[in-house]
């Protein structure tokens, strides 16, 4: 059943869609299950309306406490949980930084508590299915047992029950009322720690540097013009690819960094790359046939391997594979959608973009300007299909064969879209 957040909430939650977008965000490939109460669905569903989400509704107008531990520990709703593996949170946590990978080996991990030693927090708490629905068959919850997440534990390691994480590791997974720095996430801190603290604990990885991965001719300068406008540092240096992998210092290290990649439908951004290569005057493509293409990707794995077919899905591979906190920019959305994109990607960096917004053609005149100075432009304006389109069908249909053979799995996941 793979991988899914699920959030159980009965109010109408002003920033629901952001504390939504920002797990949705730092867990890729996961779905969402929300569980609403039989006064809020109309407002949850009206403010996550561009995300895709599955609604339950409870037959609760609200879930206080007593109600929450008996919806939580029915067999009911496990049964209704439509995953493997479930994060649950509630609209006061927030996923700070990538690495949810090095937790899925257990079956309940949650912030550490002050009155016991195992197990952890319930609120943000990444759990197995089939452990709880185990638990929730064989044994009832009473109100005398405490709150939900106590009783799971507790019985997790009474009874030897599936594989509850260690308290160093739910030290590193979160924190709520005991203050740590350097965790996954963290829920309901305003409760608990001082302003201060709090305030420590969400900009802890403020001084991030960011990488920015692209392919040659994709939207770089804009994007790293967006960044460098909204976020305090700039885009980290690329040396620490080399030879397209990523060196083991970085690699250890990777909650320092943020990497943005910026995608471009491919049959733009190779052609274009070919176009610097070898010009065609006047734009005329129809020289630029799939053989001519070959012939210069061969010509650039001697003189410029960045820019080689090949390389293109290897930086796909390496975000796709990276393990820390990371952000996927569509070049076509940038252009076309500029205002959902740009407020993704500075949400993504913890930033505001409503200074940006606010003069968004000015930037926009700016880059363009000193872009045109410095490189020229092959952009042709606003199109994000121009130079596709001026190639012939059938060897757009054969670059897709090519790059679905390179790595069948990226392209499927990514590229697929494009291949219309």
């Amino acid at each position: 059943m793979g991988n899914g957040l699920v959030i159980i909430d009965s109010l109408e939650t002003p920033d629901i869609h952001r504390v939504v977008w920002n797990h949705l965000h730092n867990s890729p490939g996961w779905e969402l299950t929300f569980f609403h109460g039989t006064k809020n669905g109309d407002y949850v569903k009206s403010k996550l309306s561009d995300f895709q989400v599955t609604y339950m509704e409870l037959p609760f107008d609200s879930f206080p406490t007593p109600i929450y531990n008996e919806i939580l520990t029915s067999p009911g709703f496990w049964q209704a949980v439509p995953y493997d593996k479930v994060l649950m949170f509630h609209p006061d946590s927030e996923i700070l930084r990538g690495g949810i990978d090095k937790f899925m080996e257990f079956d309940y991990v949650g912030a550490p508590w002050t009155f016991q030693e195992h197990g952890g927090n319930g609120g943000f708490s990444l759990r197995s299915t089939e452990v709880m629905r185990d638990i929730v068959a064989r044994y009832k919850w009473t109100p005398e047992d405490g709150n939900e997440d106590c009783w799971f534990c507790n019985i997790m390691h009474r009874d030897n029950i599936g594989k509850l994480a260690p308290r160093p590791i739910c030290e590193e997974f979160a924190c709520e009322s005991i203050y740590k720095l350097g965790t996954f996430g963290y829920h309901a801190i305003d409760k608990y720690l001082s302003k201060t603290e709090c305030e420590a604990i969400r900009i802890q990885y403020a001084d991030e540097k960011v990488f920015l991965l692209t392919y040659p001719r994709s939207g770089t300068n804009w994007v790293r013009y967006i960044i460098e406008q909204i976020y305090p540092k700039n885009p980290y240096d690329t040396n620490f690819i080399h030879f397209h992998e990523i060196t083991e210092d970085v690699l250890q290290d990777y909650h320092k960094y943020k990497m943005v990649f910026c995608l471009r439908n491919y049959r733009e951004a190779i052609l274009r790359n070919a176009r610097i290569w070898k010009p065609v005057p006047e734009y005329d493509t129809s020289e630029l046939t799939i053989d001519v293409l070959l012939e210069i990707n061969e010509d650039k794995k001697q003189s410029d391997p960045g820019a080689t077919i090949c390389n293109y899905m290897q930086n796909l591979k390496i975000f796709d594979q990276w393990p820390g906190y990371k952000h996927l920019v569509r070049y076509e959305e940038l252009i076309t959608k500029p205002n959902g994109a740009i407020t993704d990607l500075a949400w993504a960096l913890h930033q505001f973009p409503g200074e940006f917004l606010l003069h968004y053609e000015r930037h926009r005149e700016v880059s363009i300007g000193s872009y045109n100075n410095s490189q020229g432009s092959y952009t042709m304006g606003e199109s994000v299909r121009f130079h596709q389109d001026l190639m012939p069908e059938k060897d757009r249909l054969q670059l897709d064969i090519i790059l679905e053979a390179i790595n069948p799995y990226l392209y499927e996941k990514y590229l697929k879209q494009y291949a219309s």
